[in-house]
């Protein structure tokens, strides 16, 4: 009989053909992922609906990519607010752009040999093309060995849906926040040519700044309760007010709280206390200046309309309703220490009628946020 040396091992080979085999059989699935997204993002009229969550807040808008002397754009209109990227930059409709590349910086190229790597699972569903891919800890070990930070991408979940040979939905999840993207390919829609003169590198930040006030906005609207100390001065010649008086919030409710008095402050039409200081965020990240940063603490500096700032004064200040007081637009700073924020100060100017001549007054509201564990005063549930 004749000995066969190669028969101890033929359960190995056996193994081994068949890992390869499973591995194989994924590669033309992960090949026909990065086609179809690859075709897609290449499209000239291409938009639909895009939802953005995480624990601490939703964002919801249209968006659409377009060309302008051959580069693409993509904007995102989310709550009357546009705003545009542009390769690895952001922009909003006032001119102002932040430079991502210090966030993206160190990713390496997602390009189709990485996708090929990452290894998606295809399964049919009513007609349509399911497209998944969960980056495990293998996947990642892998992808590492091409892009450093890859690990951004732990526990990521990437799912596209093909229909007609079009990708009509995307969805990721990572690092606690999910992506949901459904694609319409008949949109045709372009950017307004003053927006496109003001995206210069004059008007680009870096990004990076924003990291103090994206992790104290992060860490105010975790608390379930808060509290701030209020210093009240208005200067208006023959009746000047000097008194004190607290804030407090919940998730669902902000109080002001004077001489035993408690009323509910205006959510200015947000949901809750978490929505309204991530618009708050926004402003100062859209509109609001830097206004020193040194050793751990940064001020941030934003303009506050007249009109805005009568709502505030009639709720604060009730005894100086009836009395005309016409107001300017005034300056809200904002106190952040250790990427906490600390306290917030307010400060208008305007003018009022008195006998025959109209005297200037002067408005000034500081708040100095509580420390440690917060307690409601009896009134507030």
């Amino acid at each position: 009989m004749k000995n066969n040396r190669w028969g101890c091992f033929a359960p190995l080979i056996l193994i081994v053909l068949l890992v390869a085999a499973a591995v194989w059989l994924r590669i033309p699935a992960s090949l026909r992922a990065w086609s179809l997204l690859n075709r897609t993002m290449e499209q000239r009229n291409l938009g639909g609906t895009v939802t953005v969550r995480s624990e601490e807040f939703a964002i919801s808008g249209d968006v659409y990519w377009c060309e302008v002397s051959d580069d693409r754009y993509v904007c995102l209109n989310a709550g009357g607010e546009n705003l545009y990227f542009h390769d690895e930059e952001i922009w909003f409709a006032n001119g102002r752009g932040y430079d991502l590349e210090p966030l993206l910086d160190g990713l390496g190229d997602f390009d189709e040999k990485l996708f090929l790597l990452a290894g998606f699972r295809t399964e049919k569903q009513d007609g349509k093309i399911l497209y998944t891919l969960q980056m495990d800890e293998s996947r990642l070990a892998l992808l590492e060995r091409f892009a450093p930070n890859a690990h951004y991408l732990a526990d990521s979940t990437l799912t596209m849906v093909e229909e007609n040979g079009e990708l009509m939905e995307l969805n990721v999840t990572a690092q606690g926040i999910s992506v949901q993207a459904s694609l319409d390919h008949t949109i045709q829609k372009t950017i307004p040519t003053e927006v496109l003169m003001q995206m210069t590198d004059a008007n680009l930040r870096d990004v990076r700044t924003l990291a103090p006030l994206f992790n104290a906005c992060s860490e105010l609207v975790g608390q379930s309760v808060f509290g701030a100390d209020v210093k009240l001065d208005v200067d208006c010649g023959p009746l000047p007010i000097s008194d004190t008086a607290q804030v407090y919030g919940t998730k669902e409710a902000l109080y002001f709280s004077r001489s035993g008095q408690i009323s509910e402050l205006s959510l200015s039409g947000m949901e809750d206390t978490s929505s309204m200081f991530w618009a708050l965020g926004f402003s100062l990240i859209r509109d609001g200046e830097l206004a020193s940063n040194t050793d751990g603490t940064q001020s941030y500096t934003l303009t506050v309309e007249a009109e805005t700032l009568s709502g505030l004064l009639a709720t604060v200040l009730p005894e100086l309703e009836g009395l005309n007081i016409s107001l300017s637009d005034g300056t809200l700073t904002v106190m952040l220490e250790n990427e906490r924020l600390t306290g917030m100060a307010l400060a208008c100017s305007g003018e009022m009628p008195f006998l025959i001549a109209t005297i200037p007054i002067e408005l000034s509201v500081e708040l100095a946020r509580m420390d440690g564990a917060v307690t409601l005063p009896d009134g507030i549930e």
